[in-house]
């Protein structure tokens, strides 16, 4: 689908003062035309398009097509639309399309706010189901234990939170290439349900929790002396969300024994 963008800036050009069916021919134009500017149509078929009686549109032709001294671009002598092929009477190239596309900075700031507001989104949704997880097994046990839930409870999931993000800190803090951080913690939470679903009690969760940073802080501390010993070079090196996904091939991981050298070896 063809579309393009109108700035704000065009509402202070010199083609702002032309008539306003030759602004509107113009803005025309600029959706109709695909991401080169190019607008391959007869006058006849642009009307059509455009929804406009065939001599306006030759007007905004001749108007946007003749040299002007007020544009901000000196390309073209200032043109806004110049011939696809000298040689023919039809078809046309909108000057700087292409460049204003793809050169928007505010829109490209919108953009990044935009993923910005995503990715923190999905932080709150990650952080907010690992919290429902603690509480809703927190409440489970002990109302398994026969016991009403209680603001203890409530306490002691929101202390299991703060353990989660203070194990995950750690042993990131550790991880050799520090990329892929959002990953390596989505992989972290889903082993911390894991751990929490199977405990029994509200302590036995947290053993387990303990456990789990034990194992991931000593897996990558493996893993980095093993990359470290064989000289890996770092775009080889495993990012975040590999290296907490596979976490359990490290944990027992050994530095292998150097063999000696045999009698009557020479360096």
């Amino acid at each position: 689908m063809s579309y393009g963008k109108i700035h704000a800036q065009f509402f202070d050009s010199s083609v702002n003062e032309t008539d306003p069916m030759t602004r509107l021919a113009f803005i025309g134009m600029i959706v109709l035309s695909d991401r080169q500017g190019r607008l391959d149509l007869t006058p006849e078929s642009l009307a059509r398009r455009l929804n406009l009686d065939l001599d306006t549109v030759q007007r905004a032709l001749v108007v946007l097509g003749s040299p002007d001294a007020g544009s901000r671009s000196p390309e073209h002598e200032g043109r806004r639309i110049v011939p696809i092929d000298p040689a023919r009477s039809w078809g046309w190239v909108v000057v700087n399309k292409e460049q204003y596309r793809t050169a928007d900075t505010n829109d490209n700031d919108t953009r990044a706010d935009a993923r910005e507001r995503k990715r923190s989104q999905r932080e709150r949704e990650s952080t907010s189901s690992l919290t429902n997880t603690l509480t809703n097994t927190t409440k489970t046990h002990t109302e398994r234990d026969g016991h009403a839930p209680s603001h203890r409870v409530t306490s002691s999931h929101t202390v299991s939170q703060k353990m989660c993000d203070a194990i995950f800190l750690k042993c990131w803090a550790l991880v050799p290439r520090k990329e892929g951080r959002k990953e390596a913690r989505k992989h972290f939470d889903k082993e911390v349900r894991r751990v929490i679903a199977a405990a029994n009690t509200p302590a036995a969760a947290e053993a387990a929790l303990d456990r789990l940073g034990s194992d991931v802080e000593k897996a990558i501390t493996n893993y980095a002396a093993k990359v470290a010993a064989a000289g890996t070079e770092p775009r080889y090196i495993k990012t975040g969300g590999p290296l907490f996904y596979n976490f359990r091939d490290y944990v027992d991981w050994q530095e292998p024994a150097t063999a000696p050298r045999p009698r009557g070896f020479v360096a």
